[in-house]
């Protein structure tokens, strides 16, 4: 948890201990434990429900329902025994106490929910990002991650039979994909994989280092490019990159936000590093369901807090030693970036006039938007 998360934390349950010192109503007191417990595991999540659920909708919920509205991981939550009753009147106590305590902090808009798996390192639930009317995206709906090759079956269990994955946009090569071999995802009976790669297949192996340290830098993929740039000039900048993915693979990423907007369980969108390909994709949906501007891009640099563990992951492997191994030594420069994001979205905008329009040129439609819409937003 980070620092402002802690704060909330702590003010949080001073205000609980000042309640139950108060004596209030005794199924308040006795419930503090249920409040407590999710405020120090997931601070921003639990205001966010409380804020945004009726109190009978709240006494309804089943405790699993609580956890993946949490974005709790399975277990991390003890089961409380109150009564439905007792969480309501709990709710409603909470609401009334701690409005002005959790008002006069300033947190981020949404607290990162990572997932700890054994065989990756990038994985990470977008839900809970803040969209413009006011809402946000629904937790548990999708999934953003590196590569999946090295999924251990107690992490191919927590994604199909806890987190409820059924569908995988691999959007790596076909080069990628015939070196690394079928993944553990693929031998799941209930898990579609797609693969939607965004290249032209050019035959190199990652884009993994694809982040340039200063000025533009071309993606090893890209030879075509590397090419015209001996010739024409500078290479191109990673934003400029990610917008070839429109030009180039239109296809897949409509598949991608189809393929996300059909499934009845959650999705993942993957990639070899899961910050540049999966970064783009998960960009395009957010923004088409209205994450703001500014949430699409802090959930991209989120991938910079996991460079070093992915590219250490990636090197051991004989399909992307090649690109990394090299690279090691000056990972840094391969973080994503705030202005690369901002970068992409300004020039969908000043060339397209926005994500949705892009879309819509392509062959989106209205049903495929509201789809898109009731499966990230509910």
């Amino acid at each position: 948890m980070d620092e402002r998360g802690a704060k909330i934390s702590v003010t949080a349950f001073d205000s609980l201990s000042t309640m139950a010192a108060g004596a209030l109503l005794e199924p308040v007191c006795a419930s503090l434990a249920w409040v407590v417990a999710l405020v120090a595991t997931r601070p921003h999540h639990t205001l966010e429900l409380l804020r945004t659920r009726s109190d009978e909708a709240l006494a309804a919920l089943e405790w699993s329902d609580v956890q993946q509205a949490l974005g709790a991981e399975p277990g991390a939550l003890a089961e409380p025994e109150e009564q439905p009753a007792v969480r309501r009147e709990l709710a409603a106590a909470v609401r009334r106490r701690l409005g002005a305590a959790f008002e006069d902090v300033d947190p981020p808009a949404v607290a990162p929910m990572w997932l700890s798996l054994d065989g990756a390192e990038n994985v990470r639930d977008v839900g809970g990002l803040p969209t413009e009317d006011g809402g946000a995206v629904r937790p548990g709906a999708l999934l953003r991650a590196d590569s999946l090759q090295q999924l251990s079956e107690s992490d191919v269990r927590r994604l199909v039979d806890d987190l409820h994955v059924t569908a995988v946009a691999d959007l790596r090569t076909g080069v990628e994909v015939a070196g690394e071999g079928p993944g553990p995802l693929t031998r799941e009976p209930a898990v579609d994989v797609v693969h939607l790669s965004l290249f032209p297949e050019s035959g190199d192996n990652t884009d993994a280092a694809a982040v340039p340290d200063s000025g533009p830098v071309v993606l090893p993929w890209q030879q075509r490019d590397t090419d015209k740039a001996a010739d024409d000039g500078p290479r191109p900048s990673a934003a400029e990159v990610y917008a070839s993915y429109l030009d180039d693979r239109a296809d897949s990423i409509l598949a991608a936000l189809r393929l996300i907007a059909s499934t009845d369980g959650a999705t993942i969108v993957h990639c070899a590093a899961g910050k540049d390909r999966t970064g783009t994709v998960v960009a395009l949906a957010l923004r088409e369901v209205g994450v703001t501007r500014e949430a699409v891009v802090e959930d991209y640099t989120r991938s910079a807090e996991r460079v070093e563990r992915v590219f250490a992951r990636l090197a051991r492997r004989r399909t992307y030693a090649g690109d990394i191994t090299g690279k090691l030594e000056d990972v840094a420069k391969h973080k994503p970036r705030a202005e690369t994001m901002s970068g992409l979205l300004a020039a969908v905008d000043e060339r397209h006039g926005g994500v949705g329009t892009w879309l819509r040129a392509h062959g989106w439609t209205d049903d495929d938007a509201a789809a898109l819409r009731r499966k990230l937003r509910g």
